[in-house]
């Protein structure tokens, strides 16, 4: 099915699973002029979480997202009764995507949350993915992967990107590239990276 998606607000949204704001399987989505802000998931993309498919963005904001949130009052008693911080998951604070294609222009991800890629985690093989003037700071990782963090066998490309001011509590602040990811296979173009924080430093 083909989405479009514009001038729009996703906020304040919980799922104890994945996707937060968005979620969907082999969806063609564009989204233009939107923002999607302080959207939490017990597990993948506090922001939005995508299996396949393909997304344009355009003109929007991703922000202060967390995925594997700890603790979340299911029944309004004011208790937590659902513990999520120790799971396995809490990938991608702001966006996962598992075999997605993303083309993205004037994108800003800022201040989002998860165990790894606090902006972003790009999952699985991928035709591959296109950021252009993409601003990627201040998200926070609490194992890898602060800004970041991509694991899939893909050709990615970097145009005109920012990742600064990220960090991760152990390995890679800014960009993690892991398991299938080939550093050969991302392609960087007036790329800025600086000011990222690795606990293991």
């Amino acid at each position: 099915s083909n989405i479009l998606i514009k001038n729009s607000i996703f906020r304040n949204n919980y799922n104890w699973g994945s996707g937060g704001a968005i979620r969907a399987d082999g969806t063609i989505f564009t989204i233009i002029n939107t923002l999607i802000d302080n959207n939490s998931v017990g597990s993948e993309g506090g922001g939005m979480r995508l299996v396949g498919g393909s997304v344009k963005l355009i003109d929007v904001t991703i922000s202060n997202n967390q995925s594997n949130v700890v603790g979340y009052d299911t029944d309004g008693d004011g208790i937590d009764d659902v513990n999520l911080g120790n799971g396995c998951c809490g990938k991608g604070g702001g966006i996962y995507g598992d075999g997605t294609t993303f083309d993205m222009h004037n994108v800003a991800i800022i201040g989002n949350v998860s165990k790894e890629g606090g902006g972003i985690h790009f999952r699985s093989s991928a035709p591959g993915s296109y950021l252009t003037n993409v601003l990627i700071v201040d998200n926070d990782a609490t194992y890898e992967g602060g800004g970041i963090y991509v694991s899939a066998n893909a050709d990615n490309y970097f145009q005109n990107v920012t990742i600064v001011g990220n960090s991760a509590a152990e390995d890679e602040g800014g960009f993690k590239c892991a398991y299938y990811c080939g550093w050969d296979n991302q392609h960087f173009n007036n790329v800025i990276i600086r000011d990222n924080i690795n606990g293991s430093n």
